[in-house]
């Protein structure tokens, strides 16, 4: 069976693959099996609605399990944005260290530096069930940008109980406690537990 993930990055499908690595499970990119760009408007209000509006556009693969996933930073003292525009905040066009640093400036003078990493992953089955699971990772934004590791907003993120950002820890480490690894780990679940139920 396949694993269809509405994603162009291959590091969510490789994550995913190795948390299935005792299923007969293949995970790939949507676009190794449909062969074009889908164009999904996020205009969704909540990390889970634009998650839904993804793989719903998946939904006529009918055999396959169908994955999307939405995500991003919600800082307290700026009542919890960037959150769903995480992606795009400060501008469509900025680089990640171009976000990272306009992050930085936002929150250059508040002392509450509080955030968390927030992931949410829908799921459409092959008997048209949906799931949605969701991880959190909270912690403490630096003052500057530290580490070369991960990607979007690792180097300002320290997430609790560590001394250093997720860009330092490395991806070993954050895959562990990450939102994205917490998430894909109880999806997990659920595909197991529907693949259980196939070979009963």
């Amino acid at each position: 069976m396949k694993c269809i993930i509405f994603t162009n990055n291959s590091k969510k499908c490789d994550e995913l693959q190795a948390i299935l690595v005792d299923q007969s499970i293949h995970v790939m990119r949507y676009k190794e099996v449909v062969g074009h760009e889908i164009d999904v408007v996020e205009d969704g209000v909540t990390f889970e609605e634009n998650a839904l509006k993804k793989v719903r556009a998946l939904s006529h693969l009918k055999d396959d399990i169908k994955l999307a996933d939405d995500s991003g930073i919600e800082v307290d003292c700026l009542d919890g944005n960037p959150g769903i525009y995480s992606a795009r905040y400060g501008g469509e066009d900025l680089t990640d260290q171009e976000r990272c640093g306009y992050l930085l400036n936002q929150i250059k003078d508040k002392s509450n530096r509080k955030a968390q990493f927030r992931c949410v992953i829908a799921m459409i089955f092959p008997d048209g069930t949906e799931q949605v699971t969701e991880g959190v990772v909270k912690g403490t934004l630096t003052q500057d940008i530290r580490g070369n590791s991960g990607f979007g907003y690792d180097p300002l993120f320290i997430p609790d109980g560590y001394d250093q950002t997720f860009a330092e820890l490395g991806p070993e480490i954050k895959y562990q406690i990450s939102h994205r690894g917490q998430a894909l780990a109880k999806a997990s679940h659920h595909i197991k537990t529907f693949c259980s139920t196939l070979n009963h």
